[in-house]
């Protein structure tokens, strides 16, 4: 005989559509004071079969809470850091750096000693490297002139390094800096030096006194001690 049928179609109307919540998150959002235990929300019809719906589906529903508060214990002193500076070298290694700060926030927040955070300081600084260097150009300091005026050189060492700082061929030669350069062009002026006379001669063993003592000002000291309050002058 033909076995008879174990199931059928069958249709009830159109499904309810409810809230739907899983499982509250285990863990605080937060290590102390105040945080958050989440969990998500969705519209979808009563049943096993069919997906999230639009929230206007469950008008008229109450919406269960996707958030419920939990409070730690307090939070004492933390870590505050500001954001990483640029990379200190523009290619090649460099070094990035930050503000690392042991903060309170109670009553106000204020800048306490690092002794009163837990753990160990956040770093203050990292390597970075924005690309990788060319080879190119370095330079020392220029020397001192080699003459005060009347036309001088002054000169440098220049030498090519790789982005490791190694010795390099491959720079451009057409780009390379000068080593040598003039310096103190200016003409040099020469002071005209009075001749001698030869009756300037200092009548008195003690003129050196004289000048010490600034009695080259008066005329009977100027012209006894006439070579000594000369070279005064």
């Amino acid at each position: 005989m033909p076995k008879p049928d174990d199931t059928q179609d069958c249709d009830a109307g159109p499904c309810r559509a409810a809230w739907f919540t899983d499982r509250w998150s285990e863990e605080c959002s937060a290590e102390c004071g105040s945080g958050q235990f989440l969990r998500s929300v969705v519209c979808s019809v009563e049943g096993s079969s069919g997906g999230e719906l639009p929230i206007d589906q469950c008008a008229g529903q109450e919406k269960p809470s996707a958030i419920r508060t939990c409070n730690n214990s307090p939070c004492g002193p933390r870590w505050f850091t500001s954001e990483w500076s640029m990379c200190s070298s523009q290619c090649g290694p460099g070094t990035q750096s930050r503000e690392v700060v042991c903060l309170s926030s109670d009553p106000t927040p204020r800048i306490v000693s690092s002794r009163m955070c837990r753990g160990a300081a956040p770093p203050s600084s990292q390597p970075c490297e924005e690309s990788p260097c060319e080879p190119h150009w370095y330079t020392t300091e220029w020397s001192e002139c080699s003459r005060s005026c009347g036309g001088g050189h002054r000169t440098r060492h220049v030498k090519c390094l790789d982005g490791a700082r190694r010795p390099s061929s491959d720079c451009e030669r057409d780009s390379k800096p000068s080593h040598r350069q003039t310096c103190n062009i200016q003409q040099c002026v020469t002071i005209p030096q009075e001749p001698e006379d030869p009756l300037c001669t200092d009548k008195f063993s003690y003129c050196d006194m004289i000048l010490q003592a600034r009695l080259c000002l008066y005329s009977y000291y100027r012209q006894r001690c006439c070579h000594s309050c000369r070279s005064q002058q």
